[in-house]
């Protein structure tokens, strides 16, 4: 090797080297110079903001996660599956490389008027966006041009309705947005100023998540006033000091969502100042949770006040909403009617002796919730009680013993509750078991023993795994615990036109029915909404109506008795939704030409496809959810009939005209089966009695 070589050798290594490193390390110094945090230029004035501290983290966490086809399986999702399995099947997301040089803040604001603007950080990559615009021309893709507009130059997506995307860097931080006015803001500096909550308004409480929102006081405003008056009213009569904060947390096997909202009350009104005597109270602990069994289904479990403060707080919102209850002359008329009763006031009858903690939960596979207050003072609770069925309004019966125990049940006289029985008028019977300082009511007295012993047993949620784990961020003190296990209904099956489909209602606060095909895809354009709980599956039948052309039909009830007819295409039925007074616990059945349903005080109703509504109650009767409906043909003439049983043992049956199947109500309880049994070509019924035996019996 020459000479000249030899040195030209540490030349070419230390320029290498250079490349190789110093030039990085000068790009990463650059990327510090002047950086802005991506919330920097997002208005305050959003309607909803949203936050990925580490986009490639969270990208890498969604696809982690056990149950993402659960979630996906939502309609809502359904345009981001196809997108999600192609970055699954790339690899993209694991690429540490990828995820080293991405690795950076992402935030979005959403605005009136459907306007957008996103800024992510591109970190120590942010010099090279720089060098974007001397790609434009390079390369070509669909729709993507460069605007050269000078200081506003940008790219611009353009779609086929006419809108466009803006897209372009700015100092540290890539910035994208669907309004133009918008983007420049931000190229200009001034899109981050003013506003009515400053830089705070885009601050998070909580630290550790993977993405984050904030709501503006007045979308939730708009959200919450729009679908209740008394949510209005409540709104109206409270202040939020600052948005709305939602931060979730994505691990492997859950979900953590932690909710944060500054309160307080408005103007100084008597009725504002009913709710600031609520909010300005530390939250207090709930021992009464460790009184609810662990097989519970659902609770709602209140610890902000005293009986009267609640009420006077309800009175306050109703009296705020322009179609809310009158509470005030609702409360006015029960303090009388206990003068009148129990000699009495409310004062003496239930707030001297109630304590702070309410609670109402229901039991798995059992038909009655469970109400539980806290007891402050059992002596005088006692001496309520004692006067109170010395009255000729109320007695004890106390004739009741299951599993050795003696269950008090409160009663009205027979003398009054056959007048007002006549007036149709149902007055519950609760039965009742004080137990460790706390009052346990419920309409079942099984219900009501099994919740007893299960906290004798120490049974309770606090005990479970599943609460410890939801409560372990939350173990402090509260003033409102609501629980609620999201068990999906077993789906409605039906062979429509040589397909399978299949109706299922996740049961939520804020459920929806969706339609499925056979591979357990959701159909456009479902899921259709409900407006409230209910109970069970979705009746799924095939009618000619209305043009005698047969028909898929999905047919729903909430439990206030809003009932709904849907066509395979999600489209309302004409005429409905129609409401049905009562409560419903069971969904209708179809019997080729009507629909049927049972409510819970006994009324049967008889619902044609047109909206007709007949109905007739059956007395003694009432259905929860163990209960049963069916049709089925019946006698020699194989007439059509509905079948129904509730909580005694019977099962009723009724011709479509109403008149009582000759040889019922009959002494089984549950679901009964019909058919040809015993293959002598005759119709027969067989159903099991509380008895534990079984019957079976023929039609005439």
């Amino acid at each position: 090797m020459s000479g000249s070589k030899k040195r030209r050798a540490p030349l070419i290594i230390f320029i290498l080297l250079f490349i190789l490193i110093e030039i990085p390390l000068i790009a990463v110094g650059i990327s510090f110079i002047g950086r802005i945090t991506p919330d920097s230029v997002i208005p305050d004035s959003f309607d909803l903001f949203a936050s990925i501290p580490d986009l490639p983290r969270f990208a890498a966490r969604v696809l982690e996660h056990e149950n993402l086809n659960d979630i996906l399986a939502l309609a809502e999702l359904s345009p981001l599956v196809s997108n999600l399995h192609q970055l699954r099947e790339t690899g993209l997301a694991e690429n540490k490389f990828l995820r080293f040089a991405a690795k950076g803040r992402l935030d979005a604001a959403f605005f009136q008027d459907e306007r957008i603007l996103a800024a992510w950080d591109a970190g120590i990559l942010s010099p090279l966006i720089k060098f974007l615009p001397l790609l434009a021309g390079r390369f070509s893709i669909p729709g993507l041009y460069y605007v050269n507009a000078g200081r506003n130059s940008r790219f611009e997506y353009r779609l086929e309705n006419g809108s466009a995307f803006y897209i372009g860097p700015h100092k540290n931080l890539l910035v994208i947005s669907n309004n133009s006015p918008l983007y420049e803001s931000v190229i200009s500096g001034s899109s981050g100023e003013g506003g009515i909550f400053g830089s705070s308004a885009r601050k998070f409480h909580n630290r550790d998540y993977d993405i984050a929102f904030l709501l503006s006081p007045g979308a939730l405003a708009n959200i919450l006033g729009n679908s209740d008056p008394q949510l209005k009213s409540a709104i109206n009569l409270l202040q939020f000091p600052g948005p709305v904060e939602a931060a979730l947390s994505i691990l492997p096997k859950e979900l953590k969502l932690h909710l944060l909202t500054p309160l307080e009350s408005g103007h100084r009104t008597e009725g504002s100042q009913a709710l600031q005597t609520l909010i300005e109270r530390k939250s207090q602990g709930a021992p009464l949770a460790a009184m609810v069994p662990d097989n519970t289904q659902y609770m709602t479990l209140l610890s902000a006040g005293s009986l009267k403060e609640l009420l006077g707080a309800v009175s306050a919102i109703s009296a705020n909403a322009p179609s809310g209850p009158d509470w005030e002359n609702t409360l006015r008329r029960a303090d009388s009617g206990a003068r009148m009763a129990a000699g009495i006031n409310l004062e003496e009858l239930l707030y001297s002796w109630l304590g702070t903690q309410f609670a109402v939960y229901g039991l798995e596979g059992r038909p009655s919730p469970v109400i539980a207050v806290e007891i402050k003072d059992e002596k005088k609770r006692k001496e309520v009680f004692d006067r109170a069925f010395r009255s000729i309004f109320l007695n004890e019966n106390i004739n009741l013993t299951l599993d050795g125990s003696r269950i008090p049940q409160i009663e009205i006289p027979i003398f009054l509750a056959s007048l007002l029985t006549l007036m149709n008028i149902n007055i519950p019977s609760p039965y009742y078991i004080v137990y460790n300082n706390y009052l346990f009511i419920s309409e079942s007295a099984e219900t009501l023993l099994e919740a007893i012993n299960a906290v004798r047993r120490n049974e309770v949620l606090p005990k479970q795994e599943l609460w410890r784990a939801l409560s372990e961020d939350n173990s402090g003190p509260s003033s409102f615990t609501l629980y609620y296990s999201l068990e999906r209904s077993l789906p409605s099956f039906i062979e429509f036109k040589n397909k399978t489909y299949a109706a299922v209602y996740p049961k939520s606060f804020f459920g929806e029915i969706f339609l499925l095909d056979a591979s357990g895809i959701t159909l456009t354009p479902w899921p259709v909404p409900i407006s409230g709980i209910a109970f069970g599956s979705p009746e799924f039948f095939i009618a000619q109506y209305p043009d005698r052309t047969s028909r898929l039909f999905t047919a729903f009830i909430t439990q206030a008795g809003e009932l709904s007819i849907y066509t395979e295409n999600a489209e309302v039925l004409p005429g409905f939704p129609i409401e049905l007074e009562g409560v419903f616990y069971l969904q209708p059945v179809f019997d080729g030409e009507y629909l049927w349903v049972i409510e819970f005080g006994g009324t049967l109703y008889r619902i044609g496809l047109d909206g007709e509504v007949f109905s007739r109650k059956i007395p003694r009767l009432t259905v929860k959810d163990d209960g049963y409906i069916t049709v089925s043909v019946a006698g020699k003439d194989k007439k059509t009939g509905v079948f129904f049983s509730g909580d005694g043992n019977a099962l009723y049956g009724y011709f479509r005209n109403f008149s009582s199947i000759d040889g019922f109500p009959l002494p089984v309880w549950g679901k009964p089966v019909f058919g040809d049994l015993n293959a002598d070509g005759k119709i027969e019924v067989a159903g099991i009695g509380m008895d534990n035996k079984l019957y079976m019996w023929q039609f005439r």
